[in-house]
């Protein structure tokens, strides 16, 4: 897996955000702390442990 590229400059300030109307929840499963992003707009969910919901918040 390459994880650099010379292309990196492009994007390297662009900022993730997600849509406005996204739902975020914590969630405790098995013992675990999870978050669930709900997208109403597409009806789609989505599980994110924190270290993955720190990076997209």
């Amino acid at each position: 897996m390459k994880t650099f590229d010379e292309s990196w400059y492009r994007v390297a300030g662009q900022r993730l955000a997600l849509r406005p109307n996204v739902e975020v929840r914590r969630q405790i499963f098995r013992g675990e702390r999870w978050y669930v992003l709900h997208d109403p707009f597409a009806n789609q969910f989505f599980r994110l442990r924190p270290a993955a919901h720190e990076f997209v918040v």
